[in-house]
């Protein structure tokens, strides 16, 4: 699905075609009470957000895909995008705790996966060059074009919230931008947005628990309530089963063991006969 999304495999950062991975947003290994903290805070149902997903992968080289996943960078969508799902999370947390309130709109209809998104990239512990299309970027990366992916921005935010703290704003900030710019301000409050973007997340930590615990109660009766369903439907086949042989088939039954009596005492005898010419050579063998 990446491959048709994205026309090929190719990384995000260098447009090389070599050795590209598939890179996950929101990663693999993720805990599942931080699953149910993102499904709260994303008005997800319970157990419905899913990491092998395109809206969640994207194609990076390896050594892209290593940085990534050890917080040197992360995508930062614009300032509407950002506003949008700053936006979104305070209404899906707001209808969490008043659910007879108007409810969200859901991320997929929200968030296009056919239509794909511009991020900036942004360096936390980066400054090497990137190459680009034959081309090298040197920090601060001032002519490196804007990214587009097709993960969805949500997920860009929940990555990029992880690894950002507010006091390294400034410092970003002042690095890729030179002060008192039109440029420096507007990335200022983007960063500062993510910041409270994911300050949403972290104060709805204790209501997700809980909101987790009698979703777990629901999981777990549906799955107990199909196994039931399985149980008595197996029942039903096993009566009908022994009802429809009643008739016409106590002959098959009955030949059925005297059958295989024969059989297995046709071979009895036979190992007996064999058993015992074995023997009787073995003792002539020894002088007895």
């Amino acid at each position: 699905m990446c491959e048709t999304i994205y026309k090929g495999r190719f990384c995000l950062i260098t447009q090389e075609d070599d050795e590209v991975q598939i890179a996950h947003v929101i990663p693999l290994a993720t805990k599942g009470s931080t699953f149910k903290l993102y499904e709260y805070c994303l008005g997800l149902k319970y157990k419905n957000l899913h990491v092998n997903s395109r809206s969640n992968l994207f194609n990076l080289t390896p050594t892209w895909h290593s940085h990534f996943d050890k917080n040197a960078w992360f995508l930062l969508p614009d300032a509407q995008t950002l506003g949008d799902v700053h936006h979104h999370v305070k209404a899906a947390i707001k209808w969490r705790q008043n659910p007879n309130s108007k409810g969200i709109k859901p991320l997929r209809s929200k968030w296009q996966l056919e239509t794909p998104t511009k991020y900036t990239f942004i360096p936390v512990s980066f400054d090497g060059f990137i190459a680009r299309q034959k081309e090298l970027h040197q920090y601060p990366y001032p002519n490196l074009p804007l990214l587009e992916c097709h993960i969805l921005p949500p997920y860009a935010v929940i990555n990029a919230g992880q690894k950002l703290c507010r006091n390294q704003v400034d410092r970003i900030v002042r690095g890729l931008c030179a002060e008192q710019t039109t440029e420096f301000e507007e990335l200022k409050q983007r960063l500062t947005l993510l910041c409270d973007i994911w300050d949403l997340f972290m104060g709805a930590q204790d209501a997700a628990k809980a909101w987790g615990k009698p979703a777990e109660g629901d999981n777990t009766e549906a799955v107990g309530s199909r196994k039931r369903k399985q149980n008595d439907s197996g029942q039903t086949n096993r009566r009908s089963t022994r009802s429809k042989s009643e008739h016409g088939g106590h002959r098959k039954r009955e030949r059925s063991p005297n059958l295989i009596g024969d059989i297995l005492t046709e071979k009895f005898v036979s190992g007996i006969k064999r058993q015992r010419t074995y023997d009787w050579k073995l003792a002539s063998n020894n002088g007895s």
